[in-house]
């Protein structure tokens, strides 16, 4: 969300592409190094944690990302 924010696109497809191209980094590096992947997850947050803060315009409230709305539950399923 970090990288869609910093460059004026999407947040939803910027945490999508990276996403996926974190997916492949963290392939790649856990059959070469033999790190677990908890630390690699780790790394990563923390990266897109220093970019989110690096960019001056930030202004959404990053735990509506990770947790959602409970206003965009519906009444059925409460």
């Amino acid at each position: 969300m970090g990288l869609g924010y910093s460059f004026g696109f999407s947040p939803i497809l910027g945490a999508v592409g990276f996403s996926l191209l974190a997916a492949l980094g963290m392939g790649l590096v856990q059959r070469r190094t033999r790190q677990r992947a908890d630390t690699l997850i780790g790394v990563l947050w923390a990266i897109g944690i220093i970019l989110i803060d690096l960019n001056p315009s930030y202004k959404a409230d990053l735990l509506s990302y990770l947790f959602g709305s409970i206003l965009a539950v519906p009444t059925g399923d409460l």
